[in-house]
């Protein structure tokens, strides 16, 4: 039985702008106050209390609802009168029979995840009752439910116990208010068959292939879930032609949740600021938008892979400070420079994106809180220090700034693909190269839509809230990539790293190749092999000149912790938490250094691309089949017209590996 009411407040069936009234009342003085009562003035005097105009009624409360997001700085308690003037507004709605705003279909791809999955759709089902989004109206298979959200979990789990656990947590949010659909991997094999029936080809570089089963195989990475998902939302809307123009899709992941974390006077702690339904469509109503991507605040949204540097000139900051006081010193690591988290500052390597770095590294914000000394921030700090592995980052989490409005955009290059919405012909947009299952794809898809849809791709300042561990032993519940055996302190990366790089050359090289005319004409099969040598050679150099600094910065860290003259080994009280910071620095070293397994592996790797048939080889093929790859989905998606008509279109030829090497 759910916690949450499915009923309006009685007081909206009484008294008519009651909220609003409280709100002139108690900002009589802002600007913005006398605006709203004169507007609220002409709607109660034209209408009796009610406007047949819906739009005026948005207006109004816009007004209210944007300035109370300015008056959060000191204090939560406009965030509730917020919240009662969101409900108060979609009541006198719902008196309507027209509504201007978008219904939403949100979308979680989610492998192994299932303790994930249910914190992100409990956060949507506590953010839909806190915001009220489209009202409630009843549901045909689930009584009362929000009339315009709705959720679609597509599972790529292989573990049968997690699929289970998967369909339950849906049906579970299916009846506390939000309808919610799962689509299994049987469906999903279905979604695939049916593609290639129509196309009469394999577009296995988006969808991948159906097993001998029928079903669509596990494990086969979020990006080719993702455009599963995309073929079954157009399946969706084929039949809801009516409602397509009006429907918004917004992707989000498993680890993701409808929150922000702020830090002001009170401290720092997570809130439901944002309204992220009433802001977004609101966006997409008032701005030509095609795609809008947001944000993420919480953990950094790249891999460890790239962050590893800036953490080991942290920590060599944090052990500085702790040698230079005694164990039982008041901690200081509340008072120091915090972090704030601007342009990707957790990135070892965001010159290659054209950003500058702070240049200093960032003071440790300790978590503890009360009266406590130096040597309590230490062992905080070495309990969280190894979760960085699985995506957490101790030193540079990432925290919503309340400076930037959530309703102002700017042009973007780049696709968070964990925060992103867009209008149902951008679904002509599959993720591209998903079968490589490279990092970097929502950069690659970025480029693209930057080239060909320009200033309709956006970015707004409206995140989710990025968890990507759990638990008190901060591991992610699963993270492929990331390997965490059983019996050694040390953690592998190495596949990470492998993925990490090539996605790098991947994006990079369809940056060059976009000035050539990619994606809206073929390219040359030489031009793009040379593209991508060119830029795995000067990635190389990018990526041995950081191994350098890596390996001096892990001795420097190794030699603070083991040097006999500090006090935190002086006790062996502190000897879980210096066994901690070892057992990091080992990772680190096995995977980062010179001559390390990790680094050895990727190395191989590298001279190895070349040979025939080759990784090269393989970016190769897939960067010249994407024009006709995309000729072909085009042809499945609310792109085009409807209804499908795929007698008329020839297949594309398929691209093969001698080709490109032709």
């Amino acid at each position: 039985m759910s916690k949450h009411s499915l009923k309006e407040p009685d007081i909206f069936r009484t008294e008519n702008f009651h909220y609003l009234d409280v709100f002139i009342h108690k900002y009589k003085s802002a600007p913005v106050t006398n605006k709203i009562k004169n507007k609220l003035n002409n709607l109660k005097s034209e209408t009796g209390n009610v406007s047949a105009r819906p739009a005026e009624i948005l207006s109004l409360y816009q007004l209210a609802t944007d300035h109370l997001t300015t008056e959060f700085q000191t204090n939560q308690e406009p965030i509730e009168l917020q919240k009662s003037l969101f409900a108060e507004m979609e009541f006198l709605l719902s008196r309507f029979s027209s509504d201007p705003r978008h219904s939403f279909i949100i979308v979680i791809p989610v492998a192994e995840r299932p303790r994930m999955l249910e914190n992100s759709l409990q956060s949507l089902v506590r953010h839909c009752h806190a915001f009220n989004y489209g009202g409630l109206a009843p549901h045909i298979d689930h009584g009362m439910a929000f009339r315009k959200v709705r959720v679609m979990v597509v599972d790529d789990s292989r573990n049968f116990g997690n699929i289970e656990a998967n369909k339950k947590i849906v049906d579970r949010v299916s009846r506390e208010g939000i309808p919610c659909r799962y689509v299994s991997l049987k469906e999903q094999g279905r979604l695939i068959a049916d593609l290639e029936d129509k196309t009469g080809r394999s577009l296995h570089r988006i969808v991948g292939t159906c097993s001998s089963s029928g079903s669509a195989p596990s494990h086969k990475g979020a990006s080719i879930t993702r455009n599963i998902a995309y073929l079954s939302i157009a399946n969706e809307l084929t039949k809801e032609t009516e409602k397509k123009n009006k429907t918004l899709i917004f992707f989000l992941d498993s680890d993701e949740e409808f929150s922000i974390r702020i830090k002001n006077e009170l401290g720092r702690f997570e809130t439901d600021l944002i309204s992220y339904f009433h802001t977004i469509d609101r966006l997409f109503r008032e701005h030509e938008i095609d795609l809008l991507t947001g944000k993420v605040v919480g953990d950094p949204p790249v891999s460890p892979a790239v962050m590893v540097n800036n953490l080991l000139e942290d920590l060599l900051l944090f052990f500085k400070t702790c040698s230079g006081l005694t164990a039982e010193s008041p901690c200081v690591f509340h008072q120091a420079e915090k972090y704030t988290g601007g342009a990707a500052q957790y990135n070892d390597m965001l010159h290659l994106f054209g950003y500058r770095r702070h240049g200093k590294p960032a003071a440790y914000p300790c978590p503890c809180s009360g009266s406590h000394s130096v040597s309590d921030g230490f062992r905080a700090f070495a309990s969280r220090v190894n979760g960085f592995f699985h995506g957490l980052h101790p030193t540079r989490e990432i925290l919503f700034k309340t400076t930037e409005s959530v309703n102002n955009t700017v042009p973007a290059r780049t696709v968070y693909t964990g925060n992103y919405v867009f209008r149902p012909t951008m679904l002509d947009y599959f993720i591209p190269f998903a079968d490589l299952k490279l990092r970097m794809a929502g950069p690659v898809l970025g480029r693209i839509l930057k080239h060909r849809i320009g200033e309709r791709f956006v970015s707004a300042n409206i995140p989710l809230l990025h968890k990507r561990t759990i638990g008190e032993k901060y591991q992610s519940e699963f993270r492929h990539g990331v390997d965490q055996a059983e019996d050694t302190d040390t953690v592998n990366l190495s596949v990470e790293l492998e993925k990490q790089f090539w996605g790098d050359v991947m994006l990079f090289t369809i940056e060059a190749l976009i000035d050539l005319g990619f994606p809206d004409s073929p390219v040359k099969a030489r031009d793009i092999k040379d593209t991508l040598v060119q830029t795995r050679n000067d990635l190389w150099s990018e990526y041995k000149e950081r191994r350098l600094n890596i390996t001096a910065n892990a001795d420097k860290l190794m030699d603070f912790l083991e040097d006999n003259k500090h006090w935190w080994n002086k006790n062996e009280n502190f000897l879980q938490a210096t066994n901690s910071f070892r057992k990091f620095i080992c990772s680190v070293r096995e995977n980062f250094i010179t001559g390390s397994s990790g680094q050895k592996i990727l190395e191989s790797k590298i001279k190895s691309s070349s040979n025939p048939g080759g990784l090269l080889t393989e970016l190769a093929v897939a960067i010249e089949a994407y024009h006709d790859d995309e000729t072909a989905w085009k042809l499945l998606t609310p792109g085009a017209n409807f209804p499908l008509n795929l007698d008329a279109a020839e297949p594309p030829a398929e691209r093969s590996a001698e080709a490109v090497n032709s």
